[in-house]
């Protein structure tokens, strides 16, 4: 029998199962990724993950969802199997609305709905005021509230923004640290402590590439 969750530290994809179908829609710096679950000619539904999370964010619930309906959950841009955005772009609201409306191009959608998460909530919101007779339904999980900023002080977080992300571009081109799965695991769990062992696992199964000597984690 396949597996259904994780062994220890190891997750077995959904694809892997067979459960899920790969799709790779083109952009113009490589890919933006994503996995299917259920009938393409079922009711449309986009699945949006959180900051540094990927697609596999709704593998525990997608099994859960009613079966009419065409899941696709995506990789944003620089997460999971997608590609990273060329040096000098920034990870902006923005950018991430043309993600998902070249997807949604792509699909041929003409109206669907949104099951996203904490950065993905936020993107859909946006995406549906924006776009207003696309969107049938939004369901947010673990949304946060806007983020506000006192006038004061707006031109030194515009410099510090400017030299963190220049500084960025510079540690982005060096080699990529390779840790074992389980020290790529830690590392996962120390930054969130909110997630579970069992949940990290999953996330890194798609966050994460193996290459010689181990892995290396890919957002």
């Amino acid at each position: 029998m396949a597996m259904s969750a994780s062994e220890g530290d190891v997750y077995v994809g959904t694809t892997e199962r067979g459960l899920t179908q790969e799709l790779q829609f083109p952009v113009p710096w490589g890919n933006i990724a994503g996995k299917a679950w259920g009938d393409p000619l079922g009711r449309p539904v986009l699945g949006l993950h959180g900051f540094l999370d990927n697609a596999n964010t709704f593998d525990t619930l997608a099994p859960l969802l009613p079966k009419d309906l065409y899941f696709v959950s995506l990789d944003l841009s620089g997460h999971g199997q997608s590609s990273h955005f060329p040096l000098g772009m920034t990870y902006k609201y923005e950018n991430y609305l043309m993600d998902v409306h070249r997807v949604v191009q792509a699909l041929g959608w003409k109206k669907f709905s949104f099951i996203a998460h904490s950065l993905g909530g936020s993107i859909a919101i946006m995406y549906s005021a924006v776009f207003p007779a696309s969107v049938e339904r939004l369901t947010l999980l673990d949304i946060s509230g806007p983020f506000y900023h006192p006038l004061e002080g707006t031109v030194e977080r515009l410099a510090d923004s400017v030299h963190r992300k220049l500084h960025v571009e510079k540690t982005s081109q060096l080699p990529p640290h390779v840790y074992s799965r389980e020290v790529a695991l830690n590392k996962l769990l120390q930054g969130n402590e909110w997630v579970t062992r069992k949940s990290g696992a999953v996330l890194l199964e798609r966050g994460s590439r193996e290459v010689e000597g181990g892995d290396f984690i890919t957002q």
